[in-house]
């Protein structure tokens, strides 16, 4: 039986402690998190050459990723230190917190309220 995930939904977060960005929380990427090349460069984020590697994105496209990203970002009173892969995104969101940090994080997403709940720090 397939599961039923809510659809994406997008929030504010602040990245550095100086920068504000907009994040879409999303199930559809089994990856940790993705952040716009553009606005890795423009905010001068520590970035990292990887090997490359190709990721399918949630319409299928492969896309090849060779840096990623060292950054904060605060969240509804939630701090974290991340990793993201740096890539084109085609939306105008900034950061995208996948799968891989909902299901680490423990968070549920409430479209109806237009927030989500990260239970391992009792936030929503």
């Amino acid at each position: 039986r397939k599961h039923i995930r809510p659809p994406p939904i997008t929030i504010d977060l602040i990245i550095n402690n100086v920068v504000n960005a907009t994040a879409l929380i999303d199930y559809r990427c089994l990856c940790y998190a993705l952040i716009n090349r553009k606005f890795a460069y423009r905010h001068c984020l520590e970035r990292f050459q990887i090997p490359t590697q190709i990721i399918k994105g949630v319409n299928n496209k492969l896309s090849e990723i060779n840096k990623v990203a060292r950054f904060s970002f605060k969240l509804y009173g939630y701090e974290e230190s991340a990793y993201a892969y740096v890539m084109d995104l085609s939306s105008s969101e900034n950061v995208y917190l996948e799968r891989g940090w909902i299901d680490h994080r423990d968070v549920t997403i409430a479209p109806a309220k237009k927030s989500i709940f990260i239970h391992l720090k009792g936030i929503r």
